[in-house]
Order: C-alpha cells, then structure tokens, then sequence
C-alpha cells in the first residue's frame, strides 16, 4: 500500500485507480506456519511450474479485468525477479522496480555526478564501473549502464570492457565456466545476466604466461587482467574506476582501505552504497567523505546526513538515490499512453531526464538530484520522455497518442507541450485537497 501512496503523490494516480496486490505462494518457515496469528497461508511455498501458475493466472486475471492496467513487480525473490520480467514484459504493461526502477535511478546517479564534474551525459562512455553484488539489482544496474554506454556510441563489447563485477566469492571471470571450478554450482554466475560480464581470466589470457597477458593488455590501453575471485581492494588498485555501486545488502562491506584506494585512484570518484536499510549500507557518508578527503560524490540508497564541518559547513553533499524519482513518471507515461511494453530504453530517457532537471547552482555543491517537493514535475517530465521514447520504438499507443506521431518528427517542442496538457488533464492528474484543522466546538462531534 505505500508504494501506491507513492503513486498517488508522486504521480497523480488517483487512489480509486490503484490497488496493492501481494501474492501469497505459502512460506517455508516451519515456525510462522504453525503461529496462530500467521495470516498467510499455512503451506510450503510453491516453486516451479506451480509457481508459476499462480502468477500465470494472476496476470490474466489483471488483464481480463483491468486491460489498461499498469503493472509493478516488486520484492519477488531473485530467483524468480528477472526470470518474471523477462516472461511478461512483452505481452503485458509491466515492470519490475527493483531492477528497473533500481538501474534507471542508478543512472540518473552518474549522469548527475558527471554534471558535478561539468560534463554531460556523453561522458559515461569514458567512465569505469566496480558493481558489488551479481543478483538480479546488481545485474540490472549493471545491464543499464552498459546500455547508457551504447546510447552514447560504444559498441556493445566496448561498453563491457569498463565493468567489473564482484559477487562473494570476489571477482567474476570466464574461470567460474570451467568444469570442476571451486565456486559452488547453484550461483548466479551462471546467469546470462552475469557471464556477458565476466573479466578474462589472467591465467586464461592468449595461451602464454600471465607477464606476457599483462603486458599484451597494457600495450593495447587497458587495465591488467586480474585473477578470478580478485579482492575488491585488489581490483580498484589495478583498475582504478571512476565508480564504486554497492547492492550487496552488507552493511559496512567496504573498508577503509577500499574507500582510500576509490580516491588515490580518482580525483573525484562516485561512490553509490546502494543497499537498503540504512545498517545494510556498504558505506556511510561519513566514511566516505573521510577517506577521500571529502572529494567522493556520493549517492546512498537510505538517507544520510550530509558531512559538515564543527562550524556546520557542508564538506560532502549526500544525495539519495531514490526509486522515488523515477517509478511514478514510468508509469504515469506507460498508463497514460498506454504502451505496449515498457523497455529498458523507457528507463533510460527517464534518468536523463531526472538528471537534467537539478539546477546547476546546486551542482555546484555536489548535489546530483532535483528536489523531491517538484516531484508531480518531475514525473511529467520523466513521463513525455517515455512516451517519446516509446512512439521512437514504434510501440503500440493509444489512439491520442497516436495522432501525435507527426509532431515526433516535425515539432518536437508543441509535442512536449501537448502531451504535458494531456498529463495534466483533471480527468487524469489527481491532486489532493488537504483542508485546514477543522474546528469542532466542544461537545460537537469532537
């Protein structure tokens, strides 16, 4: 229900348009099935094809009834979370925001921490990426980036060359495919998802000795090649990126000594904790500013205080990378113009449109995101951009939008403006009334 709170304030969703679903598919917690006040069902949790049966039927059941519905997954294991996605996002209006909603805001991070540095969105292409954790966030921000990096000119295998992946075992690299590797088998490693980003191996490279690997690597510009399961230490030495993400949901994961490597290697590194809660941050704010000498641009995924001075000055701004931004305008443009799909690309045209609404001045303190008060114009913003992106993709729309598509081509600004009227529109836009404390004499209904 508070993610639909979010949606009604965020977005301008009406209240009497929304509905939280929760899918109960049993628990295997022997203890809460035989609680008498468990309220769930009182079964082992189903797992494969009964599983999907039961969202099998759901989603047609949503359909059946609600057919201009827009979809939210959240918080569905991530064994199932991508598997989910993948399974519906074409034949119906969905979306996951733990993924999506996670990778379009990470996103958003970094083309706001390259206008901190005075750069545009473009500049990604030139930006280095240690992604700590390999489950479905991590991937998800991970894939984002690299598609950032595509958007922006990279081929598809350029763009992979500026990540390095680290699960609990350390580095991921092409070793973990070899037969009778020591990582246990039911790892993520495995995914698709995940070997696309998989490092050569040091001891793989070219058939010769490691020396002659790493010097072939050195010779043609890029950074040493690194063996399998490499510290997280070890591999910002060697690699020395411009960005640290955190989506493990270890709290205190990295070290002092991580944080001091991100800013010798760095003169203005960003460092993303991304975990939520608080005690599942990689890093705080205050330990990331003290071991960068407060040089880090920072971006949290719980709130922290920003670090100041004993005379209250504010050495290191600390932005929240909140969901927040980005989830109501999705689904405000995918609802209003009905979309056919909503596509990764959806996602991104989202992040740049959130970064490029943060007022310069306020860049200028280290500040990467608007103001959450201009939330309801920031989701409109983020919702022309997707259904621009959309009608770019040649995506089905409802016939209003569809009338628009000659504008796509010859007047992109009456477009803007049109489809801002049309979000706008009271039978769309729900904007609460709050009155005033109302006063009740005594005696009278108090």
């Amino acid at each position: 229900a508070g993610k639909v709170d979010l949606y009604v304030a965020g977005g301008g969703f009406y209240p009497s348009r929304t509905l939280p679903c929760v899918l109960d598919v049993g628990t295997n917690n022997v203890a809460l099935r035989q609680d008498p006040l468990y309220l769930g069902t009182r079964a082992p949790r189903l797992a494969g094809r009964e599983y999907l049966d039961v969202v099998d039927e759901f989603m047609a059941a949503v359909r059946l009834r609600w057919p201009r519905a827009v979809i939210q997954f959240e918080d569905f294991q991530t064994k199932h979370a991508e598997m989910l996605l993948e399974r519906y996002r074409h034949s119906f209006r969905v979306f996951n925001d733990d993924i999506q909603g996670t990778a379009g805001i990470a996103v958003a991070a970094v083309y706001g921490a390259l206008a901190v540095k005075g750069l545009p969105p473009k500049a990604i292409v030139h930006e280095k990426f240690v992604i700590c954790g390999a489950g479905s966030a991590g991937m998800g921000v991970a894939s984002a980036l690299m598609k950032a990096m595509v958007k922006h000119g990279l081929s598809t295998q350029e763009a992979l060359e500026n990540f390095w992946v680290l699960d609990h075992h350390g580095l991921i690299t092409s070793a973990r495919l070899k037969e009778g590797h020591p990582t246990p088998g039911r790892n993520r490693s495995t995914d698709t998802s995940v070997q696309k980003f998989m490092r050569k191996c040091k001891v793989e490279a070219g058939g010769g000795s490691s020396s002659d690997s790493d010097k072939d690597e050195e010779e043609n510009g890029r950074p040493p090649l690194l063996p399998e399961g490499s510290s997280l230490e070890d591999v910002i030495r060697a690699v020395k990126p411009s960005a640290i993400v955190g989506l493990t949901g270890v709290g205190g994961l990295w070290s002092g000594k991580v944080l001091e490597a991100m800013g010798e290697g760095c003169a203005r590194p960003m460092i993303f904790p991304m975990s939520n809660p608080t005690d599942n941050a990689e890093c705080t704010a205050d330990q990331a500013a003290e071991h960068t000498q407060n040089r880090a641009i920072f971006a949290s995924g719980s709130p922290f205080e920003d670090v100041k001075s004993e005379d209250g000055q504010v050495l290191m701004k600390s932005n929240q990378s909140n969901n927040f931004y980005i989830f109501p305008g999705v689904g405000l443009g995918a609802q209003v113009a009905q979309i056919g799909s909503i596509s990764d690309e959806q996602f991104l045209v989202a992040a740049e449109a959130l970064s490029g609404m943060t007022p310069p001045d306020e860049q200028k303190k280290g500040v990467i995101f608007p103001r959450l008060k201009d939330i309801r114009k920031i989701s409109n913003k983020i919702a022309v951009e997707v259904i621009k992106q959309a009608m770019k993709e040649g995506q089905e729309v409802s016939r209003v939008i569809e009338k628009l598509y000659p504008l796509l081509k010859t007047d992109e600004q009456k477009l803007d403006r049109t489809l801002l009227r049309i979000l706008d529109d009271p039978n769309q836009s729900y904007h609460a009334q709050y009155s005033s404390i109302v006063y009740r004499a005594p005696g009278i209904e108090e």
